[in-house]
């Protein structure tokens, strides 16, 4: 008899709990009990489709491809996977991040930069000397200073942070074989904005622990070396320090690479704020609409533009990335006129849009896991070699 009720309870758990799980959706529904969203949801999700009577062999496989993105709980069911990995499992749930030591979050892509795998040949050196003299020549006759300036990974500055199992395979990387060629083979000077980095970062926070970009003051830092090179060329310019500006710490969630796993709350950052003690001139510009290539993401972001009214100071072009934005307002108050270029991370000299603009400074600022990038994209015309006449040419030609 006692056998008999207890199969009868567990019946009735069983059943219960059978209820409970296909009425979750309805009381979801009602109760609105899911997580709304992902911070990690770096994309539209799928849009309901419509029926059309005239047109049904897709509907299938839109409406597939929007429940996919819409059932019930699935957020929920993505952090439960996510903590279960990282905090059971100890592997990260998403491929592209690795965590660090003390809380430190590094992007995989940028840590196979960091380990040096594939160096650049002394051909390719070569070729990425010839390219920028040629600029530099070019450039010149036009009446333009040309500057270039590589923005370090955050594991070059940071590897004590680097996870044990990350580990260079070379001595050198591939910012640090450019420095030395170009220091030993050519008269062009690439701005070097590693050394002072490092020598700083023992006093200041410079980049965040939970995004691959440096913070508001290591921009900072970027920028105060970047203005010294320019100033040696130009020196009525006037350039922002550090005094300009009163500085705001505050301890925020997880950023970019957190927000990729789904757990800002388990990590926590800094965030700096710049308050400027002087009144901003720089306001925003009208673009001239440069044609966008269709593959770029970030249309807004393709062509931006300041100006300083009535302003005497150079006018700069700036062909960027994701690293200069924390820069944009600091170029923006000092130079007269800045256009922003982001040329599809191609990093190239961008001939028509430097005629038609006439800046007095040209400034390609480039993360240093994109050099490959700028090494893929130079064009046939920067190497000719009756364009170079196999000679170097200096900054005062």
């Amino acid at each position: 008899m006692k056998r008999l009720r207890n199969i009868h309870i567990k019946s009735l758990v069983l059943s219960i709990a059978f209820l409970l799980v296909i009425y979750m959706p309805f009381f979801d529904h009602v109760l609105h009990l899911s997580t709304p969203n992902l911070p990690s949801e770096n994309r539209r999700l799928t849009e309901k489709p419509k029926v059309d009577i005239t047109s049904l062999d897709y509907f299938p496989k839109e409406y597939d491809a929007y429940f996919n993105d819409h059932f019930n709980y699935r957020n929920d069911l993505i952090l439960l996977n996510t903590s279960y990995k990282f905090n059971m499992l100890g592997i990260s749930p998403f491929e592209k991040v690795a965590e660090g030591k003390d809380g430190w979050l590094f992007h995989y892509e940028y840590l196979e930069d960091y380990r040096g795998k594939n160096l650049f040949s002394k051909e390719d050196l070569k070729k990425i000397a010839k390219a920028l003299e040629y600029r530099q020549k070019w450039l010149n006759d036009w009446g333009i200073k040309f500057y270039m300036a590589v923005a370090p990974n955050k594991a070059s500055i940071y590897e004590e942070y680097v996870p044990d199992y990350v580990f260079r395979i070379h001595g050198t990387s591939k910012y640090d074989q450019i420095m030395d060629y170009l220091e030993e083979n050519s008269t062009f000077n690439l701005i070097d904005l590693k050394d002072v980095i490092l020598e700083n970062k023992k006093d200041q926070l410079l980049y965040f622990k939970t995004d691959p970009h440096w913070n508001i003051l290591g921009a900072f830092n970027a920028y105060e070396e970047i203005m010294k090179a320019i100033k040696r060329d130009f020196p009525d310019i006037d350039p922002l320090t550090l005094n300009d500006f009163s500085l705001e710490y505050d301890t925020t969630e997880g950023k970019g690479l957190a927000r990729m796993l789904n757990m800002v709350s388990e990590y926590s950052d800094i965030d700096i704020k710049f308050e400027p003690k002087f009144k901003r001139k720089a306001t925003v510009g009208k673009k001239k609409d440069y044609p966008i290539p269709e593959e770029f993401y970030y249309k807004s972001e393709y062509e931006l533009v300041w100006h300083v009214p009535d302003s005497r100071q150079p006018k700069a072009m700036i062909i960027r990335d994701s690293f200069t934005n924390a820069l944009i307002l600091r170029f923006a108050e000092t130079f007269g006129h800045t256009l922003y270029l982001w040329d599809v991370w191609k990093y190239q000299l961008n001939k028509e849009i430097v005629e038609n603009e006439k800046p007095d400074i040209l400034l390609i600022l480039i993360i240093e896991k994109n050099l490959p990038m700028f090494f893929e994209n130079i064009e046939d015309f920067e190497l000719e070699s009756s364009q170079l006449q196999t000679r170097h040419y200096s900054s005062d030609d």
